[in-house]
């Protein structure tokens, strides 16, 4: 109301004043900087994969033609948009790949549809935002942003078994948003719902490097419109995975999937060897920055906005600040 926020009263620390005041100030520094970054390392695996497509095409041109009558009996669907213009524009470059493609289905992952929670099977079920202990950490499509992390976690009890979700899965919405993501942690107590389905690399045949760049071209086609193309029904459309052979994939070369896998995931570097100052401590965390993929800044950020809530809750509780930037993930 006009200028009375002017009047609300701002809780400063008294002990270890100009310590704590800095400390706060770094990491909120810190945070800022690793979520920009989010959007860049999103930025370039998209322009990679553009990049990588349509530099690498054929010597043929798209010409758009209307469905042949064998064209809608072997698809068995009568769908504008899947025989529209826009559609197959949108997926010649693909088609047109030097390298070739393949279907989803022919990608050596094994699906594995997600469980139904409803209390009427379940029996007893119990919703949380905050991890309690024995619960299980659920992952739905509404949870998944667009660059690959999430932004929030939901638990629920039951003592129902539920088959988890593993490290490598990529998870994906089949209805509404679908957005996708790998799973990376190494919880092994977490579990997906019926509209967030697995697509799970078969051990020996999928590399995980593969498996992550499969996920990043499936957000580039949801991005760039072909998965908006090929859902059907309402409330967003569903990805059923009846359509898998519809979705194709170009075969990139191990080099380039590596060099994308490593901006969403790298397993070169560990923020927990780090040994961080007041001192030195945006520069130590700008340098792991810099090597770190989508998942180490998602978790990194996470874990120092826990580190910024807990120090802003003792200030105003006047207790003592605890000064260490370690962090656990």
């Amino acid at each position: 109301a006009k200028t009375m926020f002017l009047d609300c009263k701002i809780p400063l620390p008294n002990k270890k004043s100009k310590e704590t005041i800095k400390f706060v100030e770094l990491l909120t520094q810190a945070i800022i900087k690793k979520e920009k970054l989010l959007k860049e390392r999103h930025k370039i695996i998209l322009d990679t994969i553009e990049r990588e497509i349509k530099e690498n095409q054929k010597k043929n041109s798209f010409k758009y033609e209307f469905p042949h009558i064998n064209e809608l009996e072997l698809n068995n669907r009568l769908d504008a948009t899947f025989y529209s213009k826009k559609h197959k524009s949108l997926i010649f470059p693909t088609l047109n790949y030097s390298k070739g493609f393949a279907a989803l289905n022919n990608q050596e992952l094994q699906l594995k549809p997600g469980p139904s929670l409803e209390i009427r099977l379940l029996g007893t079920r119990i919703d949380s935002d905050k991890f309690i202990k024995g619960f299980y950490r659920l992952i739905t499509p509404k949870q998944i942003l667009n660059n690959g992390t999430l932004k929030n976690h939901e638990y629920i009890g039951t003592p129902r078994e539920i088959p988890r979700v593993e490290f490598g899965d990529i998870l994906f919405g089949e209805s509404g948003t679908g957005r996708t993501m790998v799973y990376l942690d190494e919880d092994n107590n977490t579990i997906n719902n019926a509209h967030a389905h697995i697509l799970r690399p078969i051990k020996g045949k999928c590399t995980l490097n593969k498996a992550i760049t499969i996920r990043c071209i499936m957000q580039y086609y949801k991005e760039i419109g072909i998965i908006d193309c090929i859902t059907v029904g309402g409330s967003g459309g569903h990805l059923s995975p009846s359509y898998f052979d519809r979705v194709f994939i170009p075969n990139f070369p191990e080099s380039k999937q590596n060099e994308i896998a490593k901006l969403y995931h790298n397993t070169e570097i560990d923020y927990k060897t780090l040994d961080c100052t007041l001192d030195n401590f945006l520069q130590t965390d700008t340098k792991y920055n810099e090597k770190a993929g989508i998942y180490e800044l998602d978790k990194t950020a996470k874990k120092l906005k826990e580190k910024l809530n807990k120090a802003i809750d003792n200030i105003v509780n006047d207790r003592q600040v605890n000064i260490t930037f370690d962090i656990e993930y």
